[in-house]
């Protein structure tokens, strides 16, 4: 095996010592350095050769399906002054048996020539496949016309090797799906059980994989994660705040039990910088925040959370003062002078048809502001503030309203209030299985095997929870507390985030206030699980120490537990937050409350490929009003890739919001869609990798507040029919 270029070894010592390097007509280079820091003065030279009297080039699609039927081309140049023969050789690590596609036997390859060798490779089995090429030269001519002159004996034979590695997935869509379950250590040992139940016929054969994590921390796993807490594509500008307040409220937390160390401090002080500098984009001339970057319409949700978050970073990461001036003066201008109250731009995040938004939005700005720190009670701006607040009538609004009534309040020290709302929300909540939590008023069904509860319910819990610990009678609520954290691990994610950027936001900082309440500093437990399916047998024994206790510790199961019941036996002092997480893929296609079309054309076929297809979308809205954000994650073909210029057009002509691109998908952004309302758009993929049969690719359309509102078809390649099982 060998380096692209050995040019490298002499680029990367000049740029790190600061060496002095040259090459010679014949390729060979040097580069000499003198160290700066030494007692003595020492020199160091290296010396590489970077030419190659041929070399092997080869081109293999990364990303693939199963089922896939693809080209793999592997190409000798030839740099010498005379001729030679090249024998290629290609391996697959799968024990698939390449096909050539041409001439396999030796080939002349006269001076500044370059050739080909084709194969086709079935792709059956998914994962990881090394493809490995080799080229080697088997006859060096004394002509430099032809291979027919005599040997030449003083010439050395050479090989090139390259290795490449395909992703094989499965067909279908990836899914992932978490059970979850907080476990606050009252006795032991404590046993719980935990379910996952996946309707075989969904699951694509040889996809299925199920793994035991453990963490223990009543925070989960966001030590491993905190970079990566959403299991969604990054495309609209709340999500950068999910890479902004759980950092903070986790470096609190972790600073709060004296377990912060510098390396994580270290990493954490890099994320917000990025994410900082990332939430600009999305700033306005009158520093108020859209909801895209590439967006003119201020957001005022987003505003003062955006103000927020920056108040809460800037003792860890620079935040520029003059901006944050500027937009708590748009935040002011919204005020009514004789209310007192805020009145908001745009809709909040998980509501798009609630018209009475303005309470809510004032309970917003009232607790964000005051969390702040730039406010105090006896404020003018405050003071209007509670005086909008104080006389809300529970009949009037609803849940959710009154949730983040009910944690303004607390923090707002309103006792009337919030004493007030607190009998009534009691009275409003779910109790079920031990745990309890609140439901906004419009809550649909939604299919069992999928995550069970919306972003809006864990959004309204978390808010409720956060009320009852910053407010009087935290310390009398223990019991209940623990009901309500308990519930709220059940949407975590294997990640240690939730279902949307707006859960998470307040479920993070909702579980890091209660694991202070709960914390263990002496953390000593083992985690029994065994599996109830046809029989009960042992499959983990997990150690959790205050080594290892804030670390998520993860072990695969049997693969053929598709329906999954864990007992879960935890002896010992601390807590534990234990998860059964699935992976799989899935064939059947669904439309939710959307109608998804998709179709490809293209302007020519040649040998069942072509170069350019365009990939139309059309989309309607079934349900009423008009969605949450929604995005479309297209996953292209074997051996294609997005024109991005087509994508960034569909922004500026301002049919799409936003988009995305992250290895072979790209994605479509879209502010709401309403109701019967058609939208259409289409993209160009360009060919970069033959293939002689590709698998149906996929298209989703995914409201991410609400995992379960979700539209999933494929589409086929237009020039050559697509393989089915």
């Amino acid at each position: 095996m060998r380096w692209k270029s050995h040019s490298l070894w002499i680029s990367l010592l000049g740029l790190i010592v600061g060496a002095k390097s040259s090459y010679g007509p014949d390729g060979n280079g040097t580069a000499a350095a003198t160290s700066q820091d030494a007692i003595t003065d020492t020199n160091a030279t290296a010396t590489s050769n970077t030419f190659f009297p041929f070399y092997l080039e080869v081109t293999v699609p990364t990303f693939c399906t199963r089922g896939d039927k693809i080209i793999v081309d592997a190409s000798a140049t030839n740099h010498q002054e005379k001729c030679i023969k090249v024998q290629f050789t290609l391996g697959v690590s799968n024990g698939s048996v390449p096909i050539p596609l041409n001439d396999s036997s030796r080939i002349c390859i006269c001076k500044g020539q370059r050739v080909s060798q084709r194969w086709s490779v079935d792709l059956t089995l998914l994962g990881d496949i090394n493809i490995t090429a080799s080229a080697s030269t088997t006859f060096n001519s004394t002509s430099a016309n032809n291979c027919d002159e005599k040997l030449n004996d003083s010439e050395p034979h050479y090989t090139d090797t390259v290795m490449e590695t395909i992703r094989v997935e499965a067909e279908g869509i990836k899914r992932k799906v978490t059970s979850s379950y907080l476990v606050i250590m009252e006795k032991s040992p404590t046993r719980i059980f935990i379910t996952i139940d996946i309707p075989v016929f969904e699951v694509t054969t040889d996809s299925f994989k199920l793994h035991l994590q453990v963490v223990g921390d009543a925070v989960g796993p966001v030590w491993n994660n905190f970079n990566k807490l959403l299991m969604m594509p990054d495309g609209f500008c709340q999500q950068n705040l999910v890479r902004l307040l759980p950092v903070m409220y986790y470096v609190n937390y972790l600073t709060a039990m004296d377990n912060l160390d510098d390396e994580f401090l270290e990493k954490a002080k890099n994320e917000l910088a990025a994410g900082y500098a990332r939430q600009l984009a999305c700033r306005r001339g009158n520093s108020a925040y859209s909801l895209f970057r590439n967006s003119n319409v201020p957001n005022s949700w987003l505003t003062i959370d955006t103000f927020f978050a920056f108040e809460k970073i800037k003792n860890l990461t620079f935040v520029d003062e003059k901006i944050q001036q500027k937009t708590l003066l748009y935040l002011r201008s919204l005020q009514n002078s004789e209310t007192g109250c805020f009145s908001p731009t745009g809709s909040f995040y998980t509501i798009q048809n609630d018209e009475h938004n303005v309470i809510h939005f004032s309970a917003y700005v009232l607790m964000r502001l005051l969390l702040s720190g730039q406010y105090g009670t006896g404020d003018t701006l405050i003071t209007n503030l509670t005086r909008c607040l104080e006389n809300v009538t529970m009949e009037d609004e609803k849940i959710y309203t009154l949730a983040y009534v009910f944690h303004a309040a607390a923090v707002a020290k309103m006792l009337p209030l919030w004493e007030r709302l607190y009998t009534y929300l009691m009275k409003q909540n779910i109790t079920e299985g031990g745990t309890v939590h609140w439901e906004p008023n419009d809550t649909s069904n939604a299919p069992f095997y999928s995550r069970r509860y919306t972003s809006s319910e864990v959004d309204i819990t978390a808010t409720i929870i956060l009320g009852i610990l910053r407010g009087h009678r935290a310390s009398a609520d223990m019991d209940l507390l623990r009901q309500i954290a308990t519930w709220l691990s059940f949407s975590q994610s294997a990640t240690g985030g939730y279902i949307a950027p707006q859960d998470t936001i307040v479920a993070i900082e909702a579980t890091t206030e209660y694991g202070r309440l709960v914390y263990v500093e002496d953390t000593n437990l083992e985690v029994d699980c065994q599996v109830i399916y046809r029989y009960v047998g042992e499959v983990a024994d997990v150690k959790v120490n205050n080594d290892n206790k804030l670390q998520a510790q993860t072990h695969p199961l049997s693969p053929y537990l598709v329906i999954s019941s864990m007992q879960v036996t935890i002896n010992g002092t601390g807590n534990t937050v234990v998860q059964l997480i699935a992976d799989f893929h899935s064939k059947t296609t669904s439309q939710g409350r959307f109608s998804l079309i998709v179709t490809t054309d293209n302007e020519t076929c040649t040998d069942g490929g072509a170069p350019i297809i365009n990939i139309t979308i059309c989309a309607t809205y079934k349900g009423e009003g008009q969605t949450n954000t929604v995005y479309f994650d297209i996953k292209q073909l074997t051996g294609y890739s997005a024109d991005r210029q087509s994508v960034y057009d569909l922004v500026t002509n301002g049919i799409i919001s936003d988009y995305g691109f992250e290895d072979n998908h790209v994605y479509c952004y879209l502010e709401s869609m309403k109701s019967s309302v058609k939208t259409c758009f289409s993209i160009r993929s360009f060919q970069d990798q033959g293939a002689l049969a590709y698998q149906d690719s996929t298209v989703l359309l995914q409201d991410p507040y609400n995992p379960d509102n979700s539209a999933f078809v494929t589409y086929r390649h237009p020039c050559s029919p697509s393989l089915k099982e």
